[in-house]
């Protein structure tokens, strides 16, 4: 069987005979998106908006609308993955990809050859526990950050608690060194994991440096703030091309064992307070008979 399409965009009158009509669905894209399309002989085209289009059948495969990336600042950056121009001309072998990087401010949108990188790291889920994977994002935010995270560490006296800090570091995507760091980043699959393990590691020397009675007190906060206290958080931030530059201690939560300890040991100084403020007032209160007696006797003499 024969037959010729078309394709009619209202609004609009007409009359069909002998005719099958499939309405299409509309595509719109606003000034921030894209229309990603993959036509039926297997080409990609993306058409940066505003644009509007419609799904023909006989033409695409798949039409969808995307957001473009945003690279609001110097310091965000996404990188891409592309065909060789070797291999694009067929001189290379399939899958000979390289790396390029944009960086903003811009408004990204991808050519269809274009693979954009994404990023899977670890971090707080929802309870904020940390894990593995848990974030995924495909725009990299660079310059000065703020790590925050929490800790499980075992004292000297094998009291078990955990520490919050927070870590400030640099991820330079911008300027000079920023090339050399992206490579070391891209390095590693997930530098957050890497960092978490040489945390793990440091504070678990730092821990066995103190006793939990420490804990209350400034030397242990000073110990923690110590940059020369974590060699392998600050060795394993550099193999991913990071800077940490300050660690600042928020406090501890203690176990239940450890809360309990904390709370009978407050309650021995209070009771021990109270004990000396009793004697006090009583020492007092002797010291005051014994001047009443004393002025009675010397009233007695003078009479």
């Amino acid at each position: 069987m024969n037959g010729v399409h078309t394709e009619v965009v209202g609004p609009k009158r007409i009359w069909m005979f002998f005719t099958t009509i499939r309405f299409l669905d509309q595509h719109i894209a606003t000034p921030e998106q894209y229309i990603s399309i993959r036509f039926k002989d297997g080409h990609l085209e993306n058409v940066k908006g505003p644009a509007k289009m419609y799904r023909n059948p006989v033409y695409h495969d798949v039409v969808n609308v995307m957001d473009a990336f945003k690279l609001l600042t110097s310091n965000d950056i996404v990188v891409i993955f592309r065909e060789s121009a070797d291999a694009a001309r067929g001189a290379g072998r399939s899958g000979n990809l390289v790396r390029t990087s944009v960086s903003g401010p811009a408004l990204y949108v991808p050519a269809p050859e274009d693979v954009v990188h994404e990023f899977v790291w670890s971090g707080k889920d929802a309870n904020g526990v940390f894990t593995k994977g848990r974030n995924k994002f495909r725009v990299l935010h660079g310059g000065s950050k703020r790590w925050s995270i929490e800790v499980a560490i075992i004292t000297a006296d094998k009291a078990n608690t955990t520490i919050e800090l927070l870590i400030d570091y640099q991820l330079p995507t911008s300027g000079a060194g920023a090339a050399e760091a992206l490579d070391r980043l891209l390095g590693i699959a997930d530098p957050f994991d890497s960092m978490h393990t040489g945390l793990q590691t440091d504070l678990a020397r730092l821990g066995g440096s103190f006793s939990s009675a420490h804990l209350l007190q400034d030397s242990f906060r000073a110990a923690a703030e110590d940059l020369s206290r974590y060699p392998e958080l600050r060795l394993r931030a550099r193999a991913a091309g990071m800077e940490v530059e300050r660690v600042v201690y928020r406090g501890f939560q203690p176990s239940k064992a450890l809360a309990d300890t904390f709370d009978a040991e407050r309650k021995r100084e209070r009771d021990l307070a109270a004990k000396q403020q009793d004697a006090a007032r009583q020492i007092e209160h002797a010291s005051l008979e014994l001047e009443g007696r004393r002025d009675r006797a010397v009233r007695e003499e003078e009479l």
